[in-house]
């Protein structure tokens, strides 16, 4: 007696992410789309302690869920794409690495706020 909406499916809220077909548009130099942790030559953080690192060097903490929604859900931005905080998993623990983060904040905010939007000039 159930009957199904298939509009309602849940394959029809899919999330737009970025590919590499898919340039910022008016960015001459887009960063990569993709980042790939290297275990051997990145200094890797455990997404456990990302919270306390995070406070070390901004005076702020943050929840310990933060670190692997930003991994699993990712953040949106200006243009409405997600980006995903790269991870690595190595015996059962979730790390990403300074350089993984590095990269993904650019990529976060590699598209300038247009002028007169909140936030733009200061420096």
């Amino acid at each position: 007696m159930s009957s199904a909406n298939p509009s309602k499916s849940s394959s029809s809220r899919k999330r737009k992410t970025r590919t590499p077909q898919d340039p910022i548009p008016g960015d001459a130099n887009p960063p990569p789309t993709t980042f790939r942790i290297d275990p051997t030559c990145q200094r890797l953080i455990a997404l456990a302690r990302l919270g306390h690192w995070h406070a070390q060097r901004t005076g702020r903490g943050l929840h310990r869920s933060v670190p692997y929604r930003w991994h699993q859900r990712g953040i949106k931005d200006r243009d409405g794409c997600i980006h995903r905080l790269p991870t690595v998993r190595l015996g059962g623990i979730a790390y990403t690495s300074e350089e993984a983060i590095a990269w993904w904040t650019t990529a976060l905010s590699s598209k300038a706020a247009p002028e007169g939007a909140p936030g733009a000039g200061r420096g």
